[in-house]
């Protein structure tokens, strides 16, 4: 038994040391309502529209490990790890993305909100999570609401001179949200 201890304490100083960044560590309460989240998304609503990594980084506090508090299962589901607020390289664009709006953790509750783009559709989501004892948040409840479209304010036809379709009701700043496709007025509708 002694020669194995010797033999296992050689092992260990000629071994390399693994990066604190790959080592798994147990999650903050708020990694751990975000690893809710996106189980939640990934299982029960098959989802794998990937979270913007910069939102959740920064919802999280800009840990220094990030994402060592995210599930491995987890961070394929986020767009960017190794530098999350990179900015983008130019000419590209965010596509379908999940952005985590808000995350709020109490002592026995928490509460995640995240708008997802998928194309023109944009809706929101609401997860109110309980703290299960465990270092882990069950689902309470989730609120989806909006499942507005969303159109450029311009589209580059326009700026071409193009005839411009009749402006959509249901107008905001910079773009159109339609609470129902565009089309021919319904009877009875204003």
């Amino acid at each position: 038994m002694p020669q194995l201890l010797r033999t296992l304490a050689v092992l260990a100083l000629l071994l390399p040391a693994v990066p604190a960044a790959t080592q798994e560590r147990a999650p903050t309460p708020g990694e751990a309502a975000v690893n809710a989240v996106l189980s939640h998304r990934a299982q029960w609503l098959h989802d794998a529209t990937p979270f913007n990594a910069c939102r959740v980084y920064e919802a999280l506090g800009r840990p220094a490990d990030f994402p060592a508090g995210i599930r491995p299962a987890h961070r394929r589901l986020l767009s960017r790890t190794d530098n999350p607020c990179a900015p983008l390289a130019p000419g590209t664009q965010h596509g379908d993305m999940v952005f985590l709006d808000t995350l709020l953790v109490g002592d026995s509750t928490a509460k995640v909100s995240v708008t997802v783009r998928a194309g023109e559709q944009v809706h929101r989501e609401q997860y109110r999570l309980v703290n299960l004892r465990r270092g882990s948040w069950g689902l309470d409840s989730v609120l989806a609401w909006g499942h507005l479209r969303v159109h450029a304010a311009r589209p580059p036809e326009a700026a071409a001179g193009a005839p411009q379709p009749k402006p959509a009701r249901d107008t905001a700043d910079d773009c159109t949200f339609h609470r129902r496709a565009p089309g021919p007025a319904r009877a009875g509708s204003p």
